[in-house]
C-alpha cells in the first residue's frame, strides 16, 4: 500500500492480514486471498470512514545533508492491523462500556503511535446508543520519564482544535486539573500520577506482585478507575497505556490463546459457479503454497516436479486433439495443472530481459514487401514421427546487445524504424490536433 507513486522512490508498506504468525494472507476457500481489500476495506462505508477519520497529512521536521531543518509531509493511510485494532476496540467500548481492560501487542515498526492516536481520538468522541459520551477523558500514559515526542506530535496532528489535547509535562497537579476539567485527550507519563512510587509499591505488595515499578504498572492500571472516581467525582475515564517496556508472563499467555483463536470475520457472499475465477484461485493457492515451501527445502526436486507438470500438460494438450479421451479425471487433472503452472513462482534461473526503462514502442509502420504464391513440391510426403520429447527443457539464450536485438526485430517483421518515420507521424498527429481545433 502506498499513498504516493514516485517511481523507484515509491515507499510501500505491507497491507496484509498476516498468516500463521508471519507475512501474507490466510487461505480463503471461497475467493482470492486478497478479497478482503475490496470486500472489507474499500467497501463504500469503510472507505468513507477511512477518509474521514484515518487518512491525514503527517508533518515531520528533519535535517537535510547541510544540517538545515526541513519539513517532510507524508499522507498516512492506515495499515490493515491498525484499522482492524482501532475499529475492534471502538466497537468493544461502544457495546461493553467503561471499566474493561484490553491489550494490544505491537512489534517494532508496526506504527503503534498512529494506532494510539487514532484510538484516542475515536474514544474521545465515542457516543452510545442514546447519544451520550462514553468517556469524559482519554488518558494516554507512557512509562518513559520524558513524554514520547513522536507519540505526542502524532496525537496533536490528528486534531487541530484548541483544548482537545493536553500534555502533562510540568507537575502532578497539572494532571489533576486536566482530569477535573475533563480534557478530551490527556497525554502524560506514568511518573505524573500521585500514587506512583511508594503508594504503587504498597498496592503491588498487597497484591503479591514482585518486580520493579515498571513491572508493577499493571497493578496501577487495575486500580486506576477506583482511584480516579474517588478523586474526581465518578467521571468515566479511558486509559491507553503504551507498554513497550512492560514484560509480563500473563500478557504472553493471553496473546498465545488469542492468536490461536483469532479469526477475521468475512462478509457473506452468494456462492458463484465452479467456473468462477476467484474460486479457481482459491483452489490453486494451497498447492502454490506447498510448492513454494518445497522449493525452499529442495529447489532441485521442486523444479523437477515443475518440469513433469509442464511435460504432462504439453503432451496431453497435444494428444487430446487427436485422441478422444474418455477419462474425466485425467481431463480435470490437466485443467488443474495447466492453471497451477501459470501461478507457480517463476524459475530463479534463466535470462530475463527488462526493457521498460530502455525501450518504448511509440511508432509502428506496416509495409508491403512482396506478393506471390508458394508452390508445394509434388511427390510423397515424408513420414511424421510421434513426439519423443515434450519441450519442458528451459531455453538458455546468450545475452544480446540491445541494438542487435532491435535489428533482429526489424529483420523478422520487415520493419525499418528511423527518425524520419517518427517525424512523419508527429506531423500527422499535430495536423489532426490542429484540424480538431479549427472545427
Amino acid at each position: 500500500m502506498t499513498t504516493r507513486l514516485a517511481g523507484d522512490a515509491t515507499h510501500f508498506l505491507p497491507f496484509d492480514k498476516g498468516c500463521n504468525g508471519g507475512a501474507g494472507n490466510p487461505h480463503d476457500d471461497r475467493a482470492y486471498r486478497t478479497a478482503y481489500l475490496w470486500e472489507e476495506v474499500l467497501a463504500r462505508d469503510s472507505l468513507l470512514d477511512v477518509l474521514a477519520r484515518f487518512v491525514h497529512l503527517q508533518t515531520e521536521e528533519k535535517r537535510d545533508d547541510q544540517g538545515r531543518k526541513v519539513k517532510a509531509e507524508t499522507m498516512i493511510f492506515p495499515r490493515y492491523h491498525q484499522l482492524d485494532a482501532v475499529r475492534l476496540l471502538v466497537q468493544k467500548a461502544r457495546c461493553e462500556g467503561v471499566g474493561n481492560n484490553y491489550l494490544i501487542e505491537h512489534s517494532a515498526g508496526s506504527g503503534k503511535s498512529n494506532t494510539i492516536g487514532w484510538l484516542a481520538h475515536r474514544l474521545a468522541s465515542l457516543h452510545d446508543a442514546v447519544n451520550e459520551r462514553v468517556f469524559d477523558s482519554v488518558i494516554v500514559v507512557t512509562d518513559r520519564v520524558v513524554l514520547d515526542q513522536q507519540l505526542q506530535d502524532t496525537i496533536y496532528q490528528f486534531e487541530h482544535k484548541l483544548g482537545v489535547v493536553q500534555k502533562i509535562d510540568e507537575r502532578s497537579r497539572q494532571l489533576a486539573e486536566a482530569l477535573e476539567n475533563a480534557v478530551p485527550i490527556i497525554i502524560t507519563t506514568l511518573q505524573k500520577f500521585p500514587f506512583v512510587s511508594r503508594q504503587l509499591l504498597k498496592i503491588a505488595d498487597e497484591q503479591g506482585v514482585e518486580g520493579t515499578v515498571a513491572q508493577k504498572t499493571e497493578v496501577m492500571v487495575e486500580h486506576f478507575h477506583a482511584v480516579t472516581r474517588h478523586k474526581i467525582g465518578g467521571r468515566a475515564k479511558a486509559m491507553v497505556v503504551t507498554g513497550s517496556r512492560l514484560e509480563a508472563v500473563r500478557y504472553k499467555q493471553s496473546f498465545d490463546r488469542y492468536i490461536q483463536k483469532k479469526q477475521y470475520a468475512i462478509k457473506t457472499k452468494q456462492r458463484q459457479s465452479t467456473q468462477d475465477h476467484q474460486a479457481m484461485n482459491a483452489a490453486l493457492d494451497p498447492a502454490v503454497t506447498r510448492f513454494t515451501a518445497r522449493r525452499k527445502d529442495d529447489a532441485a526436486e521442486a523444479e523437477l516436479w515443475r518440469g513433469k507438470v509442464q511435460a504432462f500438460c504439453n503432451l496431453y494438450g497435444f494428444l487430446s486433439q487427436v485422441i478422444p479421451y474418455q477419462d474425466s479425471d485425467l481431463e480435470r487433472l490437466y485443467v488443474f495443472l495447466r492453471h497451477l503452472a501459470a501461478k507457480l513462482p517463476r524459475r530463479r534461473s534463466g535470462l530475463a530481459y527488462q526493457f521498460d526503462d530502455e525501450v518504448r514502442l511509440e511508432y509502428y509502420r506496416l509495409q508491403k514487401i512482396s506478393e506471390g504464391s508458394i508452390a508445394l513440391a509434388s511427390g510423397d510426403a515424408p513420414t511424421l514421427d510421434g513426439p519423443t520429447e515434450v519441450g519442458s527443457e528451459a531455453v538458455h539464450e546468450e545475452p544480446m546487445p540491445l541494438s542487435q536485438l532491435i535489428d533482429v526485430v526489424n529483420g523478422r517483421f520487415g520493419t525499418d524504424f528511423n527518425q524520419a518515420d517518427q517525424l512523419f507521424f508527429d506531423q500527422i498527429v499535430e495536423a489532426a490536433i490542429s484540424d480538431d481545433g479549427l472545427r
